[in-house]
């Protein structure tokens, strides 16, 4: 009897587990650096992207959007900066999160550069295309 019942809870288990896997909750997450600048990316309604990129923001320089769609895509808080070292002015890595809200096509840009030079280039530009779907 007793093997019975353990037998049951393994063949339920294994069958929760199969059917877990197989289904698509929303809420996955997509990682992009410097490498994936210009390409294209697929989401879902309700996955987070987050984008980090090599920053020093003790040289003046900031990543900043240039470009976004908010009825497609939320900032989520604001850009952080991870330090390499705790070395005085060490370079280091900007974080920007984002959540897809509504399903649709934009492009999302970031912009390097020092916010105070009014007609000056960005020294650095990311920029990728988002389909959204449901």
């Amino acid at each position: 009897m007793k093997r019975n019942i353990l037998t049951v809870f393994l063949l339920a288990l294994a069958l929760f587990a199969l059917i877990a896997g197989c289904l698509s909750l929303p809420g996955g997450t997509e990682r992009l650096s410097e490498k994936d600048n210009g390409g294209d990316l697929h989401l879902t309604v309700g996955d987070t992207l987050i984008i980090t990129l090599n920053a020093n923001p003790t040289t003046g320089y900031n990543w900043e959007i240039e470009s976004l769609n908010p009825l497609l895509l939320e900032q989520r808080g604001q850009a952080q900066f991870h330090a390499q070292s705790q070395a005085i002015g060490a370079p280091g890595k900007m974080t920007f999160t984002f959540k897809a809200i509504a399903p649709g096509t934009c492009a999302l840009g970031l912009v390097y550069r020092r916010p105070w030079e009014k007609n000056v280039s960005p020294i650095g530009i990311f920029k990728v295309t988002l389909t959204i779907k449901e």
